[in-house]
Formats: structure tokens, C-alpha cells, sequence
């Protein structure tokens, strides 16, 4: 949280045995959106972020197959 909204929590917040702001006060609090542009290029990159976690998981299995196979062949005395 930036420093000026914890501020802005404080001042706003009820004193009882912990700070507390009521449903009614937190509608009243200010939400910052990104600018449509910023968001895009989040989304963007956290699909480059998936595709590159898809295709690490692929070669991961991949890895394990071959890495099996060779291990079976070894086991039979085929190397």
C-alpha cells in the first residue's frame, strides 16, 4: 500500500481493540485502475509467463520419459 492510502486508512479508521472501517466508510475509499494500456501488457505478459511455465513442464516430462526409458534399457542390459 502507497503511503498516502495507509493515511487515508488511519484517518478513517475506528478505534476499538483493532482499527476497523466499516462497509459504508470502504465504499467511500478511492480504487486506482490501471490505464486500460497497462493492463493489456500485464495480460500479456502473464500469458508469455504461462506459455513458458507449459512448455518448462513439457520438457520436464519429456525428460523423465526418456530419462525411464534409458533406465529400463539399462535394467534388461540392452546398453
Amino acid at each position: 500500500l502507497s503511503q498516502g492510502f495507509q493515511s487515508l486508512l488511519k484517518q478513517r479508521a475506528i478505534q476499538s481493540t483493532r482499527a476497523y472501517i466499516g462497509i459504508t466508510k470502504q465504499k467511500e475509499l478511492p480504487v486506482l485502475i490501471p490505464d486500460v494500456e497497462l493492463q493489456e501488457r500485464f495480460v500479456s505478459k502473464l500469458t508469455d509467463i504461462k506459455k513458458n511455465a507449459t512448455a518448462m513442464k513439457s520438457g520436464i516430462q519429456n525428460s523423465a520419459n526418456l530419462f525411464a526409458s534409458l533406465q529400463q534399457r539399462a535394467f534388461r542390459g540392452e546398453l
